[in-house]
């Protein structure tokens, strides 16, 4: 997060009074059990969506790509919200 803080002073700093800011941000866990975990259940996730949906395109494989290929995050990760008033 300490990489963020000038972006946060900045958005303060152009807020008008009364003013809100939101950033919504891909995010991943450090703790290896937990991502784990949440790959698993993505995987299961896709896999049942697919058979729902009936398609021929198989992309459970996008779990497997994932913590190589940071646009897979973006588009089908866990995400964080932030924001501030002033």
């Amino acid at each position: 997060m300490e990489e963020k803080k000038p972006m946060f002073e900045r958005a303060y700093e152009l807020l008008k009074k009364d003013g809100y800011f939101i950033i919504i941000d891909a995010c991943t866990n450090s703790n290896k059990k937990v991502t784990n975990w949440y790959y698993k259940i993505w995987k299961e996730w896709i896999i049942r969506f697919q058979k729902n949906l009936k398609l021929k395109e198989k992309y459970e494989n996008i779990v497997d790509t994932a913590p190589k290929k940071p646009e897979n995050h973006y588009k089908f990760g866990v995400f964080t919200m932030f924001g501030g008033r002033k």
